[in-house]
């Protein structure tokens, strides 16, 4: 027994005997409650080392991740429909006329999407359908009428606009002609 390792007490190492429990709960003897213990080695991403070519010295490389006051979040895969969301999201000042949106010129590497989960306070008209429900935020916003109707008034003025143009640039040619 004692050239195995100390495996941590819980219920599924008895019924299942290859388990190992990620966390143990360490004995309270007071009323504060006390953090889990992690029983696993850090990940190998955190605690690897590389020497130095110049100094020779062990350093650990900057880590490529949020930092620990955002749980060490990674750098999101960057995909063609993330890249048309953050798109969208850009240019949401053009989608609705009525909005002011703080522009940001840039947006960081470090970023996750998630589904707002509406709760039972919220009013029924606030709520989104299971059909209105999109996958990304760029369907949404294409199935979205007033939106569209918006893009659509916007789309035949700036068509009257480039013909207006080019109409005036026809007639100056002409002009120019003897």
């Amino acid at each position: 027994m004692t050239s195995q390792k100390k495996r941590p007490r819980n219920e599924l190492t008895k019924l299942i005997p290859d388990y190992v429990a990620p966390m143990e709960l360490q004995t309270i003897s007071s009323t504060a409650p006390k953090p889990l213990k992690s029983t696993l080695p850090p990940p190998t991403w955190m605690t690897s080392k590389q020497k130095d070519f110049k100094t020779g010295k062990m350093t650990t490389p900057k880590l490529n991740t949020a930092g620990p006051g955002w749980f060490h979040m990674r750098p999101s895969a960057s995909t063609a429909e993330l890249q048309a969301d953050l798109h969208l999201i850009r240019n949401r000042n053009y989608l609705d006329p009525k909005h002011f949106y703080k522009s940001s010129d840039k947006f960081g590497t470090f970023l996750q999407r998630g589904t707002v989960i509406e709760g039972a306070s919220e009013f029924y008209s606030s709520r989104l359908t299971k059909k209105q429900r999109k996958e990304t935020l760029l369907q949404e916003v294409l199935a979205d009428t007033e939106t569209a109707g918006w893009a659509q008034q916007k789309y035949k003025k700036m068509q009257q606009e480039k013909t207006a143009m080019a109409e005036k640039r026809r007639f100056k040619k002409r002009k120019g002609r003897k």
